[in-house]
């Protein structure tokens, strides 16, 4: 029985050798890219590095992209480096919040803060019980205007103007004495 086993063995060791064998001679003989005009754009290989040629042609490359080029001659022409989308531009929406304050650092509750946005859209929120406020979805990359206005209290600073590039969290109000 042993022998039997060793012999199926050995059969399929070589059915196995001559199937690879197969399949490179059969994947070796087919034909490249022919005929007709084609064009490639903005193609990746991801991984890359090495060598790679055939016919008339040959292209080395290493991983990563070192450099940005334009290469070749007509009708062919290489073009390496970073490729941007056609992506439209769109601002980040961010928060602007603060608080509203006594003299002696309480905070004031029921204020009115309003915001006003480069096109002149006004916002307007009420602080809460511990004198904060927030605004949200505000677009990123624009000045705003920010005031206070309470029933009983003054602030000498009632008005702030703000670049807003991104998170603002600290635009606080103090009321006067």
């Amino acid at each position: 029985m042993e022998k039997k086993e060793m012999e199926r063995k050995k059969f399929k060791s070589l059915s196995t050798a001559l199937t690879g064998i197969f399949i490179c001679v059969s994947v070796a003989n087919l034909p490249g890219q022919s005929g007709g005009t084609f064009e490639i754009r903005q193609s990746v290989v991801a991984n890359g590095g090495g060598a790679s040629s055939g016919g008339t042609f040959s292209v080395t490359g290493t991983s990563g992209q070192t450099t940005a080029n334009r290469s070749g001659g007509p009708p062919y022409s290489l073009q390496s480096g970073f490729w941007q989308g056609d992506l439209a531009a769109s601002a980040a929406l961010v928060t602007i919040s603060g608080s509203v304050t006594t003299a002696d650092g309480r905070g004031i509750r029921n204020v009115r803060v309003s915001l006003t946005d480069q096109s002149g859209n006004v916002r307007n929120a009420l602080t809460s019980a511990f004198g904060y406020y927030r605004f949200d979805d505000i677009e990123a990359g624009q000045t705003v205007i920010i005031g206070v206005t309470a029933k009983r209290y003054l602030f000498a600073n009632a008005t702030r103007v703000v670049a807003v590039q991104d998170e603002v969290a600290d635009v606080d109000f103090t009321a006067e004495p």
